[in-house]
């Protein structure tokens, strides 16, 4: 048995996707059981364990590890992370990503522990801990606006030691969507 991403529109970059299994000999050219048409959202990279497909979708601007299973999904991380990679073994999924506040990380997420998600995703190599310590990365602030019944996100970052009534200056980094937006990863 073989498994694939396959989108339903190919020339599409963001459209839906399923993981698809099927056998070398009818590959994607007959039937073929079908994992995840119910999580609507981008999927971008998979992998196996314990009889369940696992898969970095989409949520809320980033990427999250989701578990997929015909038409159920469960989104099991819901971090602050946007996840770039997927290696699954021994029941651990290993992943590289990023934060708002850290550029760049090695996490770990234990699938056999028995706490309903969303599972916090452990940390393994930050190389960047120093560096974020000299630099004084400053923590952006959440807000959202109701525009024709949507409600779109952003974030704002004020400067460290800023007084209450001082005024500093805007400046304004748009990014379209709704497939693809700035989410929860690190942006210098």
């Amino acid at each position: 048995r073989i498994a694939w991403l396959r989108r339903e529109h190919p020339l599409w970059e963001s459209a839906p996707a399923v993981v698809a299994v099927s056998t070398a000999e009818v590959g994607d050219q007959g039937a073929f059981e079908s994992h995840g048409s119910g999580f609507d959202n981008y999927i971008y990279r998979f992998g196996y364990n314990d009889g369940k497909f696992l898969v970095l979708g989409a949520n809320h601007g980033s990427m999250d590890l989701v578990q997929v299973h015909g038409a159920h999904s469960e989104i099991l991380t819901n971090s602050p992370y946007d996840f770039w990679d997927l290696k699954i073994a021994g029941g651990t999924a290993v992943m590289t990503g990023a934060g708002q506040m850290l550029p760049g990380a090695l996490f770990a997420v234990d699938l056999d522990e028995s706490t309903k998600s969303p599972i916090k995703p452990k940390i393994l190599v930050n190389p960047h801990k120093d560096w974020s310590l000299r630099v004084g990365l400053t923590t952006p602030r959440r807000f959202s606006i109701n525009a024709e019944g949507r409600d779109i996100e952003g974030w704002y970052f004020l400067p460290q030691n800023m007084r209450k009534d001082e005024r500093v200056p805007v400046v304004l980094s748009i990014h379209g969507g709704p497939e693809w937006m700035y989410g929860g990863y690190f942006m210098p």
